[in-house]
């Protein structure tokens, strides 16, 4: 799903000692030519990222911060499990 990153917060820690983010976002789509469109009626949504995903470690680093375009994976319970930067 795309995305434009709204706002970013730590959350604390799993168990295992990794970094757990609530990340607002807002929706948008991409066309086949590659150009993309932001939903301008969207609200901001937020979700959690899932314990102990990888892309936990990436959050917060250039491409993948607050403004930011990015394509989210959401698992069926809602939590992130993977961020990639769009360009």
């Amino acid at each position: 799903m795309l995305a434009r990153i709204v706002a970013l917060r730590r959350i604390g820690c799993s168990t295992n000692g990794n970094p757990r983010w609530e990340v607002v976002y807002k929706t948008g789509e991409r066309f086949a030519n590659g150009d993309y469109a932001m939903h301008t009626h969207s609200e901001p949504v937020w979700a959690r990222t899932q314990s102990d995903a990888s892309c936990n470690y990436e959050i917060g680093n250039p491409g993948i911060r607050e403004g930011c375009l990015v394509e989210l994976t959401l698992t069926r319970a809602g939590r992130i499990s993977g961020v990639k930067p769009c360009k």
